[in-house]
């Protein structure tokens, strides 16, 4: 993968200075970056360098980020190690398991796709945006740190981005119109496209469910 890399890819790991798992991720970027001039990295400690963890919008050590032009992807902690059981033995180092997240994330930032993920609103649905217990705006920052378009829709006013992967419809309040369900089902079968519907638990929405 790093061999051919036709575009310039950055790496920023954000380990404290000294610990074991910063040693271990130096020690892998060394050895892509022996592969292929085209990627560099470098190592900040969040405490040493806080200007630059603000300015990149992190707020967890660990977080290795991956950047090709305009495209970025986070890769967490708990996608590079297997972490010991704070209970186990005191000994117990952390599991290095991260060389196919970083890869997978170099592949998504040099690919120029950024899939994207529309998400639908009108009916109650959680929000995207909001932070009460039962909106999603984790789940958005999630998919923004893993390089995807993010987009919210009504179906009344609004037509479905072709380019959209996944349409999702989380915790709808009331059920869909027919002509929406239309707009619904051509998604499907003229886009080929993939629909996620999540109901609250004993929710009976008799169109949507007959989608």
């Amino acid at each position: 993968t790093v061999r051919n890399l036709d575009k310039d890819v950055l790496i920023t790991a954000f380990y404290a200075r000294g610990t074991a798992e910063e040693g271990m991720i130096r020690d892998l970027l060394a050895e892509y970056k022996r592969h292929s001039d085209r990627l560099d990295f470098k190592l900040v400690d969040p405490m040493r360098d806080p200007v630059t963890t603000r300015a990149m919008n992190i707020s967890t050590v660990g977080t290795i980020v991956v950047q090709c032009d305009n495209s970025r992807q986070d890769v967490a902690r708990d996608a590079m190690f297997d972490i010991p059981d704070p209970y186990g033995p005191p000994d117990a180092k952390p599991k290095f398991t991260g060389e196919q997240s970083i890869t997978s994330a170099i592949l998504n930032v040099t690919s120029g796709i950024k899939r994207l993920v529309t998400f639908v609103k009108g009916h109650g649905e959680a929000s995207i945006s909001g932070y009460q217990p039962r909106d999603t705006a984790g789940l958005h920052e999630l998919l923004a740190r893993e390089n995807y378009d993010v987009d919210e829709i009504t179906l009344l006013e609004n037509y479905i981005d072709p380019r959209t992967s996944v349409l999702a419809i989380i915790a709808p309040q009331q059920d869909y119109l027919d002509n929406e369900i239309d707009k619904l089902r051509s998604y499907i079968q003229g886009n080929h496209g993939h629909i996620l519907i999540a109901l609250d638990p004993g929710k009976t929405l008799e169109k949507l469910e007959k989608l």
